[in-house]
């Protein structure tokens, strides 16, 4: 058992992240409401596409090493405390090279590696990230029509900017910034940092330059 877990964890996040990422069937709003969503936006003439809903909209893919830490590890049991630290350190040195001056170029190939794409999976599937082919369909739809997309989002508890980017190729290229989202955080829920307490101090007293536990996860998402 203890042999076989990370090879079946693996098989289990690989399918469920194509099955979010790429099952036309799964639906947040549906026909009926995505219908009604691009023909209001094609016949809307205000100068700002306000999309008011209420989960995250932008791409918070994380590298799976570090979510699966977050979401197994405990820094008050030893041994897990141990193997936690250990995760941290490898995402939380390179930062603090880049934030001291060091070029991405001068990282080693496995500090490089850390950063790459293939290596990330979305960490919450119940938003956006779990309902891949419509989020696009609304990307690609505010860029085919040159709005200029808004999304107001919430329920992570947490506080966050970001890009609304493409996944694909349509009327332009894929990566292509369709539009902007702002989330509210809670007022007394907690929130990520509740999956690593201590890990903020951590970083912060180990690695200085870095900005905490919120600078880990910005530099890799």
């Amino acid at each position: 058992a203890t042999a076989l877990a990370p090879l079946v964890t693996q098989e289990l996040v690989i399918a469920t992240v194509q099955k979010a990422w790429g099952d036309p069937n799964r639906d947040l709003i549906g026909d009926t409401q995505m219908a009604w969503l691009q023909q209001q936006m094609a016949s809307s003439t205000a100068a700002w596409q306000l999309l008011g809903q209420q989960v995250l909209m932008q791409s918070m893919a994380v590298p799976s090493e570090l979510l699966l830490a977050a979401q197994s590890l405990d820094f008050n049991d030893p041994a897990s405390g141990a193997k936690l630290t250990a995760t941290l350190d490898r995402y939380a040195a390179p930062l603090q090279k880049l934030a001291t001056g060091t070029p991405f170029a001068s990282l080693s190939p496995a500090e490089q590696a850390l950063f790459a794409e293939a290596g990330k999976i979305p960490y919450n599937t119940d938003a956006w990230d779990g309902y891949g082919v419509e989020r696009e369909t609304i990307l690609q739809t505010a860029l085919a029509l040159g709005k200029r997309l808004i999304s107001l989002g919430g329920d992570t508890h947490n506080a966050w900017a970001g890009l609304l980017d493409t996944m694909s190729a349509g009327s332009k290229p894929a990566g292509t910034v369709a539009g902007v989202e702002f989330a509210t955080p809670g007022v007394t829920s907690p929130g990520l940092e509740k999956y690593l307490p201590g890990a903020d101090a951590y970083i912060r007293a180990k690695y200085p330059a870095v900005d905490g536990l919120d600078a880990l996860f910005r530099g890799y998402v």
